[in-house]
């Protein structure tokens, strides 16, 4: 899988919303589903961010493991 595929699936099984996961990281919105539809590429801040807030490591959330 692919950091898209990853985050859409790590976030529904936490059961966070866009927009729980948009307040919780103060990422937007609107960046969190351009990332989902892999139509942009986040900055490492970000996935950190986002790994945090999800509590899986980096690895995961890219794709790595």
């Amino acid at each position: 899988m692919n950091f898209a595929e990853n985050l859409r699936r790590i976030r529904r099984m936490k059961d966070y919303t866009m927009k729980d996961l948009s307040n919780l990281t103060l990422i937007d919105e609107y960046t969190i589903s351009l990332c989902e539809a892999n139509l942009y590429d986040p900055t490492l801040s970000q996935i950190i961010s986002l790994a945090r807030t999800l509590k899986v490591s980096v690895s995961e959330l890219i794709g790595e493991v």
